[in-house]
């Protein structure tokens, strides 16, 4: 699937491990990192949340959470048994 340039694309696998479609982050420091890069551009960054199966719910929220510090306006969640 080829995203729009306008769209990062956060994968989070059943361990909780967190990547992009171009890189593997090691925390969510570095997730912050490269969102508050790439909200910058014009347009507006929308996120894309992909999900697995999880164990915890908690880390989803905490990738939401990080959307919001750098000021992401649209925010998607796909995948998962939990999401619709």
């Amino acid at each position: 699937m080829t995203a729009k340039s306008n769209v990062v694309n956060i994968h989070i696998i059943p361990n909780g491990d967190l990547s992009t479609d171009q890189v593997q982050l090691p925390d969510l420091s570095a997730l912050r990192t490269l969102l508050k890069a790439e909200v910058l551009k014009n347009p507006q960054l929308e996120a894309h949340i992909h999900v697995t199966e999880l164990d915890s719910y908690e880390i989803v929220g905490k990738v939401i959470y990080q959307t919001k510090i750098v000021e992401i306006k649209t925010v998607k969640c796909f995948g998962g048994e939990f999401l619709p």
